[in-house]
């Protein structure tokens, strides 16, 4: 098994005087090879505080060491305090990726070296910072680790996720050379305060730093749906945390289970969990529960699918002319009126053949036939009365009219009884007011130059305190509460996160999806039920609690008003059992169409080495966190009744 190291520079400092010396720095080595680096580093030779360094080859005794492709220069300032350490990383962390080895590099297709190989995680690679004092002590190496980690390394190690970090410095005596190795001991963002240190004089260095690499056994949490926003991980309770491990199906005794599992993979691995505070530097290892914007640098483990839907029992119910057709299909009222107009024009032409003088109105001749279809009779003359031709043409067509009335008149009593079924939304589509702009496009893509977000961007978050919509027309998006310790609804969380991509939005194109989850920012969306809005009027206020909001958004949708309940897809699922179960006269419905799709994840930032994460995952693979969330989902809404 491979292990990299990577070198990010030497440095030789003297307090005292103002010569610095700078050596080179590699990356590279085998965990097999006992005396990597027990030998001397190729140093540099020594230069003058403002010269430009050469990086060369560096070689260890192992075998599989890499180097740098070229020469790279560096230019630093005579002053002191201009050191660009930054550089220096930035030069070892890009430069040195190549190996003698080219499968180290390189994935073979065939005879043909096709593509690069990327490292894509930390776990086996180790920075180290090297340095060669010439005046050599502990408070000058102290002062070094003080002035890297508190100046240099803050705009950096946010990026990376280092897993294994140390100091390396070389000590120069007159009969043996010897090497302190400080190691940083919680495999998070590097502190002076955490950081161990040893003395050799030779043997493996790896094997030196696990020696000292004493894992910690702190790890911070927060739970939240985790975002570009710091402001959204909400804290936990410390109580909370420090309390004993419960039992997560004791009904008498409530227990965050999200809390019980991270206690419960920390407990096998000896850790302790603390409270994590919003702002502070990291400097344990985290785990972050639930979040739902995963980031490449962590480890992350996959618990959920999760998207938006939304759950209604609303209809719009109608009565108009078309519900007098309904009863027939087209193509029969299309036969009756072509048989009856057909009739009408025999009648006529009769008429004038057989009764041309005959004073007899022509109406008189074909109102018969249209009185029956409406279940009347009217009178016939005499002389039309008792001719053949009307008899044969009557008959023919009394029991087919008399068949038309009865069969319309029996649908029209069911439909009455039976009413069409009204209108219902199926995709956020269909319930955004902003109809007119999605009209105009139709295809994949939307051409967005002409548009004016400005105005919705503007007010989607003012002018809904009121509770009053400038179109009373439009849906109420009532938003599920959200009862873990996120403390804001999923709805309200992506209104935020996606405000905040519309402003960062370059370029003068997006999907019709995309536009969709825009317009839903619109003002004229209410966030409350009717009877919320007649509350908080009453009471003089213009906020309630997630238990009020809770109630009367239930009582609201209960009663099928104009709105729909949004949340999660998990959440509208146990929302559609809840309601189905309490109000089983109501016909509720869930939407077809799903918005913001995505995952929710458990991320582990720092702890490499530790089997935290693995432990995480056999919680996931055995099914136990699935049980766990049906628990949480079962307490919920028992409370609820």
């Amino acid at each position: 098994m491979k292990t990299f190291i990577i070198l990010l520079f030497f440095v030789a400092m003297a307090m005292a005087a103002p010569q610095v010396e700078f050596g080179s720095f590699s990356a590279g080595s085998n965990t097999d090879s006992e005396n990597v680096l027990s030998g001397a580093f190729g140093i540099g030779s020594g230069y003058g505080g403002g010269e430009e360094i050469n990086g060369g080859m560096v070689r260890s005794a192992g075998n599989d060491c890499c180097w740098n492709s070229e020469p790279k220069r560096l230019h630093q300032s005579r002053h002191p305090g201009g050191k660009d350490y930054t550089r220096w990383i930035e030069i070892a962390t890009v430069v040195h990726l190549y190996f003698n080895d080219p499968d180290a590099i390189y994935k073979r297709n065939g005879a043909n070296l096709v593509q690069k190989t990327f490292i894509t995680s930390t776990k086996n690679v180790y920075v180290f910072i090297i340095a060669n004092p010439s005046n050599a002590g502990v408070d000058l190496e102290v002062k070094f680790m003080k002035t890297i980690l508190t100046e240099n390394m803050i705009d950096i190690i946010p990026w990376y996720d280092i897993q294994n970090f140390a100091f390396l410095f070389f000590h120069q005596a007159e009969n043996r050379s010897s090497y302190k190795l400080c190691v940083h001991t919680t495999r998070s963002k590097p502190i002076l305060e955490q950081t161990v240190c040893g003395v050799f004089r030779d043997g493996n260095i790896l094997k030196k730093y696990q020696k000292l690499a004493t894992f910690s056994c702190i790890w911070e949490y927060v739970h939240g749906v985790g975002t570009l926003f710091d402001k959204d991980n909400i804290l936990i309770p410390t109580d909370e945390l420090q309390s004993d491990m419960q039992n997560p199906f004791d009904t008498k005794q409530w227990s965050n289970m999200h809390i019980y599992m991270a206690k419960l993979i920390l407990g096998k691995s000896n850790s302790t969990i603390v409270l994590v505070h919003l702002h502070n530097n990291y400097h344990s290892p985290i785990i972050k529960s639930e979040i739902v914007h995963l980031d490449a640098r962590f480890a992350s483990v996959v618990t959920k699918s999760r998207s938006l839907n939304f759950l209604s029992c609303y209809e719009d119910k109608y009565i108009s002319f078309q519900f007098y057709l309904t009863p027939f299909p087209s193509s029969l009222w299309v036969a009756v009126l072509t048989t009856l107009t057909i009739l009408i024009v025999l009648m006529t032409v009769y008429k004038l053949i057989a009764l041309p003088t005959d004073v007899t109105l022509f109406t008189s001749i074909w109102l018969p036939f249209v009185a029956i279809l409406l279940d009347d009779a009217t009178s016939v003359p005499k002389k039309v009365e008792v001719s053949q031709f009307f008899r044969i043409i009557f008959s023919a067509w009394c029991p087919a009219a008399v068949l038309l009335t009865n069969c319309y008149s029996s649908l029209m009593i069911s439909e009455l009884n039976a009413p069409l079924r009204g209108y219902t939304p199926d995709t956020f589509e269909d319930v955004i007011c902003e109809k007119s702009l999605l009209s105009k496009h139709t295809g994949f893509y939307v051409n967005i130059t002409d548009m004016n977000f400005s105005m919705i961007l503007e007010n989607w978050d003012k002018v809904r305190d009121p509770f009053e919509s400038t179109d009373p027309n439009c849906f109420r998006f009532i938003m599920v509460q959200d009862h873990s310790c996120e403390g804001i609804p999923s709805f309200a969380y992506f209104q935020n996160d996606i405000s905040y991509w519309v402003k960062k939005i370059r370029t003068n194109r997006i999907r019709r999806d995309e536009l969709i989850e825009f317009l839903t920012l619109s003002p004229k969306h209410i966030l409350a039920s009717r009877e919320m809005a007649k509350f908080l009027k009453a009471s003089g206020r213009s906020f309630a609690n997630m238990a009020e909001y809770q109630g009367y958004a239930e009582k609201g949708l209960s009663h099928c008003e104009k709105s729909i309940l949004i949340g999660e897809n998990n959440q509208i699922d146990i929302e559609f059992e809840y309601y189905r179960g309490k109000y089983p006269h109501r016909k509720f419905y869930k939407g077809r169409g799903n918005m913001r799709p995505g995952s929710r994840a458990w991320t582990f930032e720092g702890g490499g080495g530790s089997r935290v994460l693995n432990y995480f995952v056999g919680l996931v693979e055995s099914g136990i966190y699935s049980r766990l969330e049906e628990e949480i989902s079962r307490r919920i809404y028992t409370k609820r009744g």
